[in-house]
């Protein structure tokens, strides 16, 4: 019989045994060889949850930094293609092929499929915006995350930015 030697993991477990040292639990504890084996495979069992749990964690973390940091960086970026949109229009007075050429001189810079809505009061002229009226136009673009070439995430965009015309229409 041999003497039994106790892995790290088990140094919690001396206090179920009330009245023994951990001297004199290892000096009387003895066990067979096929027993010490089962305890050390069931320690490396343990260690292999371990680095499974550990590895997981890791993914979850970096998966989510990666999807928070991918989004800031969209986000950001779409309020600035808006921003352009609208600055335009407000030179311009008008909705007409100027917002819609910046719009598609964005989308070839930046290879975005993005939709625009414009909501505005036009005047008696179709598409122009009087001094001073607000208008809004909110660009639409759905991103999308990819996780090792398997899954792709969508992750939709929306960006609304309110300008006022800066033209006076007689």
């Amino acid at each position: 019989m041999k003497e039994l030697i106790v892995p790290a993991n088990m140094a919690l477990q001396w206090e179920l045994f009330p009245g023994f040292g951990k001297k004199e639990l290892l000096r009387t504890a003895t066990v067979s060889g096929f027993a010490a084996l089962v305890l050390w495979i069931g320690t490396l069992i343990h260690i292999w949850n371990a680095l499974i749990a550990i590895a997981a964690f890791l993914f979850i973390v970096t998966f989510s930094v990666q999807l928070f940091a991918r989004t800031v960086f969209n986000t950001s970026l779409f309020d600035q293609l808006t921003h352009e949109v609208v600055r335009t229009i407000e030179i311009k007075g008008q909705v007409e092929g100027s917002a819609q050429a910046t719009l598609d001189n964005l989308k070839a810079q930046n290879n975005m499929d993005i939709q625009m809505q414009i909501n505005a009061s036009y005047t008696a002229g179709g598409n122009r915006i009087q001094f001073g009226d607000s208008f809004s136009v909110t660009l639409t673009y759905t991103s999308s995350l990819s996780v090792g070439g398997i899954i792709n995430i969508p992750i939709p965009l929306h960006s609304t930015v309110t300008g006022r015309s800066e033209v006076y229409w007689k």
